[in-house]
């Protein structure tokens, strides 16, 4: 049988991440392949608007206020980051196991699109056992951290195809270096 050197696809992936906050939102992704033989390859892809799951929350803002008659004792402005969205670079080696079956790991940069949060104010009431606090005092026991979201970062990847005659599907497994905040 005889194969060619190169092969450009097209198609669309979806994440799943193993933690609770999931965005199964699809995506676009170009990839172009180079067979070196008939048994190894390289092969990289442009991955636009790839979504993060992940929940990254910073308190920005803190107001201390003793409104007992609204039961409220605090307010707090939060800058929520979510979704973010990527462009990924994967790169990758591979190697063909069987005649439909392929193998392939590599190294993917991602660079973050967005890094624009959105501000949430919310009230934090008294408990019926707590004791009405001084403004002057209040946040000072306290510590506030700013939330970094790293602009790129690279993963590790690995993952497997299975070819059907025209179509391909795969699973990969992505390992960040650093979380992305």
């Amino acid at each position: 049988a005889r194969w060619a050197r190169w092969s450009l696809l097209a198609g669309m992936d979806i994440n799943m991440v193993t933690d609770k906050h999931q965005n199964l939102q699809p995506y676009p992704v170009a990839l172009a392949k180079y067979n070196i033989n008939s048994t190894f390859y390289f092969s990289g892809a442009i991955v636009a608007y790839s979504p993060v799951a992940s929940k990254l929350n910073g308190v920005s803002k803190t107001v201390y206020l003793n409104d007992s008659g609204n039961n409220t004792r605090v307010y707090k402005e939060t800058n929520v980051r979510r979704p973010l969205y990527d462009v990924d670079i994967p790169l990758t080696a591979g190697i063909n196991l069987l005649k439909k079956l392929t193998e392939q790991t590599g190294i993917q940069l991602s660079v973050l699109l967005n890094k624009k949060p959105t501000k949430i104010m919310a009230a934090c009431y008294y408990k019926s056992t707590a004791e009405p606090v001084d403004p002057l005092t209040a946040g000072s026991a306290q510590q506030q951290y700013t939330v970094l979201v790293l602009n790129m970062d690279y993963r590790f990847i690995t993952g497997i195809r299975y070819a059907m005659k025209k179509d391909v599907i795969g699973i990969d497994y992505e390992y960040a270096l650093q979380p992305a905040g």
